[in-house]
């Protein structure tokens, strides 16, 4: 279990990171592990409109409408963090940031 954290937490890190620094006005949650962060995009950004934006920038999304079977989800999206570098995460959130800011 150890490695794992070793080999998973910087990547979690990362993610925030990115997110604190690209997309402080999105929430996100802050879990002490797993493979996926939760984001909820700021008011007025739908997750379809940030998935068209995304795909332009070389950015593959889902949006989080699955998640919500009752209804609701439309500014969730999960972004997976497990299977990237660091370095890869902080790019792949600028680029995210850009799709919301296109968005609006």
């Amino acid at each position: 279990i150890e490695r794992l954290k070793a080999l998973y937490a910087p990547r979690l890190d990362a993610c925030l990171a990115g997110i604190d620094t690209h997309m402080p006005d999105a929430v996100a949650t802050r879990p002490d592990g797993g493979f996926f962060i939760s984001l909820t995009l700021p008011h007025g950004v739908v997750s379809t409109a940030v998935r068209a934006q995304a795909s332009t920038r070389g950015l593959n999304l889902t949006d989080g409408m699955a998640f919500f079977p009752e209804g609701g989800g439309e500014r969730f999206i999960r972004l997976p963090f497990c299977a990237l570098t660091p370095a890869e995460i902080d790019e792949g959130i600028r680029r995210l940031a850009e799709s919301v800011t296109a968005a609006r």
